[in-house]
Order: C-alpha cells, then sequence, then structure tokens
C-alpha cells in the first residue's frame, strides 16, 4: 500500500490531487507536446479505481476519495487549440505553393485571405461573387453551413459577406468560375469547387487538399521557429487571420462579423491567442537578458554549441521545472541537483509565457500564509511574526510578487515600444 518512505496512496488529500493534475497537464511526451486532455482524464479515472480498491481491501471505507471530489469542468483550458501559422512557415510554403494543383492553391488563398472555413469554400457557387457599393469592394457571399440554424434563430439572411481587399484573388476566383462552366451547366449543378471522374461529378474533400500542403511542407522540410516541422490543419488560416486582424487594430466585433462567430467569446480566445504571440516573441529576448545576468561561473560551463543546444532544449520544452514555472540551466557538469524546489535558485531562469503559473502560484501561496496566521491567532500564540515558519513563508511569497511585477514590467516596456500594450493574463 506504501509507496515509498513514510507514504501512503490513501494519504493523498484533494490539495495533492490539484497537484497531481497541475503536473500532468505540465508533463511532456516524448515528442516534447503536452499530453491530451483524454489522457490526463484517463489517468485520473484510473487513480479513482485504485483508491477505492484501497480503501475496500484495507476496510478504510470512511476516507473519502479525492480524485472522485475532482471535476474536471472547462477542459478546454488546457487543449491546446489550432495555432495560427508563423510568418516563416507561410512564406516557405508560398514559395513552392505553386507546384500544387491549381484548385488547392485557390483553397489556400481564399482561406488566408478571409478566415472562411473549408466546408464553405469548397461548397462556394457561381455567384459568390458580389460588388458592394457601399463599401466600394468585392465580397465573396456564401452560407455558412456550421451557423445557419443560428443566424435564422437570430433573424438574420442566410448569406454571409466578406470583402476582398486582393484584386488577384478576385480575378482567380473569377477563374474558377470561368473554368467550370461547361461542366455546371452539363451538370446542372453551381459548385466552382467540382471536378470530373469517371464515376460522374465529384466534389473536391478537405483531407486531400490538406494532404497536398502537408507533403508539400515534408518535401521541402518547411519548419517552425523552434526548427520542428510544420503540420498543417485548415483551421490554422481561420486563426492566422484572425491574429492578423487583431494586430492591425480590428475590433472583437470587427473580427467576429468577418469570421461569422456564432459569441464574442470565440473571438476573444483568438485575442488571446494574440496577446500570447507577443509574449512568445519576447520569451527568447529575456532569456538572452537573464542568462547574460547569471552568475559568470554558470555562464563559462557552456561552448557556443552546449548554447545553442540548450536553446533548443528550452523550446522543446525538456528543461522545464516541475512547477511549470521557468527553465533550469544547470550544467551536466555541476553534478546532480540536491535542491526540493527551484524557486530562488540562481539556475532558474522564468519568461513572460510562464506568467499565468507565478500568478497561481502566488495565489496559492498567499491562501497558505492566510491559513498559518490564522492558526497562530487561533491557539492565542504571541510574537509569531518572529517565528522562522512564518518569515520562511512570507518571503516565498514577496519572492513571487517581486518575480510577476519584474515580468509584467519588463513586458510593458518592450511591448510600447512596439505601440502595442499588455493586457495581464488571469
Amino acid at each position: 500500500m506504501s509507496i515509498g518512505k513514510g507514504f501512503s496512496f490513501l494519504d493523498i488529500t484533494p490539495y495533492k490531487v490539484e497537484q497531481i493534475l497541475l503536473s500532468l497537464q505540465q508533463l511532456k511526451n516524448a515528442k516534447g507536446e503536452n499530453y491530451k486532455v483524454k489522457v490526463i482524464q484517463s489517468c485520473i479515472s484510473e487513480c479513482r479505481v485504485i483508491f477505492d480498491w484501497l480503501k475496500e481491501r484495507y476496510e478504510k471505507e470512511y476516507l473519502v476519495n479525492p480524485f472522485r471530489l475532482i471535476t474536471m469542468h472547462n477542459s478546454e483550458s488546457f487543449i491546446t487549440s489550432a495555432s495560427y501559422i508563423p510568418e516563416e512557415v507561410i512564406l516557405k510554403l508560398e514559395e513552392k505553393l505553386e507546384e500544387l494543383p491549381d484548385y488547392v492553391q485557390l483553397v489556400w488563398l481564399i482561406m488566408m485571405n478571409t478566415g472562411m472555413r473549408i466546408g464553405d469554400v469548397l461548397s462556394l457557387t457561381k455567384d459568390c461573387l458580389i460588388y458592394d457599393e457601399h463599401s466600394n469592394v468585392m465580397c465573396l457571399k456564401f452560407v455558412p453551413q456550421k451557423t445557419l440554424k443560428f443566424r435564422r434563430k437570430k433573424g438574420l439572411e442566410d448569406y454571409h459577406t466578406i470583402p476582398i481587399i486582393s484584386l488577384n484573388l478576385v480575378d482567380s476566383i473569377k477563374e474558377q468560375i470561368e473554368n467550370t462552366k461547361n461542366l455546371r451547366e452539363h451538370n446542372g449543378i453551381n459548385n466552382i469547387f467540382i471536378k470530373e471522374s469517371d464515376i460522374g461529378i465529384r466534389f473536391y474533400e478537405s483531407g486531400n487538399i490538406s494532404y497536398f500542403i502537408n507533403n508539400l511542407i515534408k518535401k521541402y522540410e518547411i519548419k517552425d521557429g523552434r526548427g520542428e516541422l510544420w503540420h498543417y490543419t485548415h483551421h490554422q488560416c481561420r486563426k492566422t487571420v484572425a491574429v492578423n486582424l487583431f494586430t492591425e487594430g480590428a475590433s472583437l466585433d470587427e473580427v467576429g462579423d468577418i469570421l461569422d462567430h456564432l459569441h464574442t467569446s470565440t473571438t476573444s480566445k483568438h485575442y488571446h491567442d494574440v496577446q500570447l504571440k507577443k509574449i512568445a516573441e519576447l520569451d527568447m529576448e529575456y532569456f538572452e537578458l537573464m542568462f547574460n545576468n547569471l552568475d559568470q561561473d554558470i555562464k563559462d560551463a557552456y561552448s557556443n554549441a552546449e548554447l545553442k543546444s540548450l536553446k533548443r532544449e528550452i523550446t522543446l520544452g525538456s528543461r522545464e521545472t516541475p512547477q511549470g514555472h521557468g527553465i533550469c540551466v544547470k550544467h551536466v557538469s555541476f553534478g546532480p541537483c540536491k535542491k526540493s524546489k527551484c524557486t530562488g535558485c540562481k539556475m532558474l531562469i522564468t519568461g513572460p509565457q510562464k506568467l499565468p503559473m507565478w500568478k497561481k502560484l502566488k495565489g496559492e501561496q498567499q491562501r497558505y500564509v492566510e491559513e498559518i496566521m490564522r492558526q497562530f491567532q487561533e491557539e492565542g500564540m504571541e510574537g509569531w511574526h518572529e517565528y522562522r515558519e512564518y518569515q520562511a513563508e512570507m518571503h516565498l511569497l514577496e519572492y513571487y510578487k517581486k518575480t510577476i511585477t519584474q515580468l509584467e514590467k519588463f513586458m510593458n516596456e518592450r511591448l510600447e515600444l512596439n505601440g502595442a500594450k499588455y493586457n495581464s493574463i488571469k
């Protein structure tokens, strides 16, 4: 029943379960990726069964199973959503895009210019182009299938329109309409993304298009800023358009209207990604700054090749601390680590992307300090402000506060230089 010296699985408390859950969310697999929510849910479910079995086996039915007190609400909060496509990937892709079939190129261009869903793009009809006299621009007109029922319930018309700024894209769509004219008229259909086959008219499939694009990525080894081979999904185009619109100063309502979002909360998630994009760009800059401020003996331990390798390990997440609040730059020559906590260690380097974790740690520490104070007061103890235990916990709390202030100050200074502003991530 015991695991390790003096530890029993039955001793686990709800607080410890929260820590286990947090650790599972931070844990990386062999590819350096976070585990999917289904894997984490499965682990917690197995723990519930084990705890119940041990309760029965050792006749401790009075114990409450702490794993059954944890309900994984809002699981989206730790599911990795579709990412926007990095600029370096877009540039490399568009250099080679002409190698793909014309219809694949056109679908890509439409999605990257409008943020349309792949299903709506492939359902475009011959009358999809209209001229908006009010705004003096060409627009794409289509029926958004995903939100059609909702639009009708709100009294909106079935058709949604998106302005097209690119004249080249307008010309390409007109060409696609013209090229399929005979095929459409002969078969009595209006769709423009069609082809003739041995069994009759066929519609292009979304999976076929992503297959072409991912093969092109593999062929030319198109990688992101971390040196990882990019994997393309259609929804990334939609996310990229949203991020670009926000970066250019568009409002939540404007972006939501263009992307035909059901709720502003969906649009807000894209805005949050813009914040994360800005923060991610600052992270390596902050690392360079903090690495240069390390003690000289730590810096001297790294050769140029080892420093390059260290940065790669950081991007893959293999240097992340158990608490998930930073990275460890300890050189192998320093021997095994004997510390029980990373907080306060001179070899710990954190960054803007770790700010939410620091705030979480600060909140937990604040509650712990308040609990200590309450216990001292209830027991009528005097002079407890001078107790070493209390001072140590207060010192840790102040360290968390100082780190948060330092990170937010750095972010505000750097973002303001680029005309941006940091909105605190809760």
